[in-house]
């Protein structure tokens, strides 16, 4: 009878070490974007081990005794885009691509008790294009001007990289006077607890589900005044009469409790140039421009007899 107890303790034992619950995450994001996986722990203890893993258990980031494993080496394909939170152990992936498509395996050991499978899903616009045999193709980027923080990858329908560049902000370009929207590229915001929208490293728009608060913070930077806003279901945000000093960085953080989505897009105002020796009132309509011209012309003609 004694034996079995101590079996019997051995058991709960062993399963109050090693029989942490299990949390299925999934995570969808554009590709070029940065994701957050989050571990749930506000602050490591000394006798947490951390261990990121991929979807064939190779330990791809480890975090032992505070602090962060060189040991480990990740693959090639992870190679400058893996980022270690020290105080949390969250693992943040840099410039996502279809290569990181997978499942992502936390696992944590000593204070805290923590095993979690990330599902991560890159996505794109797909555009379908038809040609004829023979014909030349031009499979565009929609990028103006390529930034020199990053990389362009093309990639054949096996998965295959078939060509390179390097760039990782996206693009957008407008005239001056202009309204643009700069999109989440989400159908519902839902799924996000809080989206902050920044320029440069100003703090210019916030969503707060947990307070349903939709914020723009226009003080914050005087130049955007009246000409910001919000799309309440998407969480897009919208610049009327856009400027040349709306050129800049605009960061986009979204995140819940289990990741955090980074994005940054570049904006480029160009101005509106006015033809070198035109002039012309700018309180005439340019029906009445024309007109008043013509008369000038007629009445030179009349004193020219």
């Amino acid at each position: 009878m004694r034996n079995h107890s101590i079996l019997l303790w051995i058991l709960l034992f062993v399963d109050g070490v090693f029989g942490a619950a299990e949390v299925a995450v999934s995570v969808s994001v554009m590709k070029g974007d940065s994701v957050t996986l989050h571990t749930d722990v506000s602050e490591l203890q000394n006798d947490d081990i951390i261990d990121w893993m991929s979807e064939d258990g190779v330990i791809i980031a480890k975090i032992e005794n505070k602090k962060i494993s060189e040991k480990y080496v990740p693959e090639k394909k992870f190679e400058g885009r893996l980022e270690l939170d020290h105080k949390t152990g969250s693992l943040t992936i840099k410039n996502i691509t279809s290569q990181h498509e997978g499942i992502y395996k936390l696992d944590i050991g000593g204070g805290h008790l923590i095993s979690k499978n990330f599902s991560v899903t890159v996505h794109d616009d797909v555009e379908s294009l038809s040609v004829m045999e023979g014909d030349s193709v031009t499979l565009h980027t929609g990028v103006t001007k390529i930034q020199k923080d990053g990389v362009i990858r093309w990639f054949g329908d096996q998965g295959t990289c078939i060509a390179a560049l390097t760039c990782a902000a996206k693009t957008v370009s407008v005239k001056e006077g202009e309204s643009v929207t700069l999109h989440t590229g989400l159908i519902d915001i839902q799924r996000y607890d809080l989206i902050l929208w920044k320029f440069e490293d100003h703090l210019i728009a916030e969503i707060n589900k947990g307070t349903n608060q939709f914020i723009v913070l226009e003080n914050a930077d005087v130049r955007f005044k009246g000409r910001l806003q919000l799309n309440e279901k998407t969480g897009s945000l919208n610049i009327s009469g856009s400027e040349t000093t709306d050129s800049g960085d605009y960061h986009l953080n979204m995140s819940n409790k289990m990741c955090t989505l980074h994005r940054t897009i570049v904006l480029t105002v160009k101005a509106i140039v006015t033809p070198k020796g035109h002039t012309e009132d700018p309180g005439l309509h340019p029906d009445e421009g024309q007109i008043l011209k013509e008369c000038e012309l007629s009445e030179k003609n009349e004193q020219s007899c």
